[in-house]
């Protein structure tokens, strides 16, 4: 990935050295980085779908939680060749409890996927289903989505304010315009993610270790924070104990240095 996303360069490459049965994709604010793929990358990486002949899995969860900047429409919304089979849901957005979401595609692909949701779980409940119909006639999930992102950007603000304030000189991250997460880089020279992992558990804190997300072994600097779940002043009090836990980190990694050899 770069600052749009998934590189095409590199998939155009895999595409030609293998046939894989889908492309997985989340280009509006993806899971943990918080990136938008821009207009011009979602109609190319719609063009090379159809080139090699490659369904693209649009996994758009996310796609509504935009509280800053311009939105964009989701590939499904510029799929003229019917490659895109478009997944959301209304858990995050409505009930966390109620397990409902929705897939957007071709009938031929809709009745195939039809068959596999029977033999995965029979049915979806039909009164949580009419639960989810009836909120949206009454203009319920748009109010409610609504009331969401004006508090997600609180916590994003108070996120962004508290990782200034008690992140350590070196880290870096890009504000996310919408979503959960902040996904921050840690200095080069202290701690890994993995040690400021044990530490701030420690301390009742938590967050996804940058590792957990790729596949060949990279993101041992990187964590993923989510800001979705706690209110602006619980989030600047877990943000003063990553900080705190990193301070112990890098005392201890001073005195190690500074302990005289044996």
């Amino acid at each position: 990935m770069d600052e749009d996303g998934i590189r095409l360069d590199c998939l155009e490459y895999y595409l030609m050295e293998n046939t894989p049965r889908l492309i997985y994709v989340m280009p509006t604010f993806h899971n943990p980085t918080g990136k938008v793929m821009p207009l011009h990358r979602r109609r190319q990486l719609l063009n090379l779908a159809h080139e090699y002949d490659v369904p693209v899995l649009e996994d758009a969860v996310y796609h509504e939680f935009r509280f800053e900047g311009e939105s964009l429409p989701p590939l499904k919304a510029l799929d003229t060749t019917d490659s895109v089979i478009h997944v959301g849901a209304f858990t995050k957005m409505l009930l966390p409890g109620m397990r409902i979401g929705y897939i957007i595609s071709s009938n031929n692909q809709i009745d195939r996927l039809v068959r596999v949701k029977q033999a995965a779980d029979i049915s979806t409940s039909g009164f949580n289903q009419r639960v989810i119909h009836m909120m949206m006639q009454r203009g319920v999930v748009a109010q409610q989505l609504e009331r969401n992102n004006r508090e997600l950007k609180r916590r994003r603000d108070a996120a962004i304010e508290s990782a200034k304030e008690h992140f350590p000189e070196g880290c870096e991250w890009e504000v996310p315009q919408g979503g959960m997460y902040l996904w921050v880089t840690l200095p080069k020279n202290g701690p890994t993610a993995a040690e400021l992992f044990i530490t701030a558990v420690q301390k009742h804190v938590s967050f996804a270790i940058g590792n957990v997300f790729y596949i060949n072994g990279q993101g041992s600097r990187n964590i993923r924070v989510n800001y979705g779940l706690q209110r602006p002043e619980r989030i600047e009090e877990g943000f003063g104990y990553l900080g705190d836990a990193w301070r112990e980190l890098t005392e201890k990694y001073s005195e190690i240095e500074n302990s005289p050899l044996l």
